[in-house]
């Protein structure tokens, strides 16, 4: 008799590591992964860091070949075995991965507070994606982000075949864990960050795609009406004129990358940097979809908008300088 094996349901994923279909450990980490995403939308971040965890011993489980019904190897274990087996792996301090793996521990068997978000929210970002990240390159010749296929190029359509068959993520996808990567290396010696901002534009995403999953037909049919009559523009205007008002300072308006709203985004431009001939954003607010990109996040309204503001450079320097 044969049996049917039916293929795991993945939602982020464009491609899958080769031979995953005959190594379920390895199905189950991309599962947890994007497990990890979806709890990351709601800014559970304990909960997030727990199915990071699971995703890297699923990983390990996957190329150690370690059978289903050996339940007596631990993580810790598994995390000595797949370090000595692959030194390159060597280059994650050990203290940093048995502290995140002790944390996860921790919110297992004894929960957690909303103390842990701040703390939680770190330890992903140092250690928890950027080691899963490197089990995938290492262990499987597989990246999850295609900026890591090939250092240098600046779209994934510039990837060779070959090189696309080894990438992940969906390129949207990729382009928000590219985000807030970057946003932590630009921040990561700041002692008074707050780090959860590296996650703002990432969740915001994600919550977006939901919420468009959902949505009934009468709301795209209100959608479209107050669009077509004009009622839609005439009030995010005065919304981003409120906005300019309150918040001050010289701004500009940008296309909005989130929900592809047409000049939906009001940003405030950095006064010092246009002094020196240069375009910086301090702060952005998408009226469309309520992005919201604070101040206090450094850089992040500048990581977001890039390519809107490589476009609109030549004319901000234009206007306002």
């Amino acid at each position: 008799m044969t049996t049917f094996q039916e293929a795991p349901t993945l939602h982020f994923f464009r491609a899958t590591p080769y031979g995953m279909a005959e190594n379920p450990p390895l199905a189950s980490s991309l599962q947890s992964l994007e497990t990890t995403f979806l709890l990351l939308s709601l800014e559970r971040y304990p909960s997030a860091l727990v199915s990071c965890v699971s995703a890297w011993e699923s990983a390990i489980k996957a190329k150690l070949k370690i059978p289903a019904e050996d339940h007596k190897f631990p993580i810790a274990k598994a995390l000595g075995e797949i370090r000595e087996k692959t030194p390159s792996l060597m280059q994650f301090d050990r203290d940093l991965i048995d502290g995140l793996r002790r944390t996860r521990n921790r919110i297992v068997h004894y929960g957690f507070s909303p103390h842990d978000d701040q703390e939680c929210g770190r330890l992903l970002l140092e250690t928890g994606i950027p080691f899963l990240v490197a089990l995938y390159r290492e262990l499987f010749g597989f990246h999850l982000n295609w900026h890591d296929a090939r250092p240098g190029i600046t779209d994934f359509m510039q990837l060779t075949k070959e090189e696309a068959t080894a990438v992940g993520l969906v390129p949207y996808i990729s382009d928000q864990l590219y985000i807030v990567t970057t946003m932590y290396k630009l921040n990561e010696g700041l002692s008074d960050f707050d780090f959860l901002h590296c996650f703002t534009a990432f969740n915001h995403f994600l919550r977006l795609m939901l919420k468009d999953t959902y949505s009934s037909n009468v709301d795209g049919l209100v959608t479209e009406q107050a669009t077509s009559i004009g009622l839609r523009h005439e009030i995010e205007e005065s919304e981003k004129k409120s906005i300019a008002g309150r918040l001050g300072g010289s701004t500009w308006e940008f296309d909005c990358p989130m929900c592809n709203g047409t000049q939906s985004i009001i940003a405030g431009l950095d006064d010092e940097a246009l002094g020196t001939g240069e375009v910086s954003l301090s702060w952005a607010i998408c009226v469309s979809c309520h992005l919201v990109l604070p101040k206090k996040a450094l850089h992040l309204a500048n990581l977001v908008l890039d390519r809107e503001l490589k476009d609109q450079t030549q004319a901000i320097l234009e206007e306002m300088v």
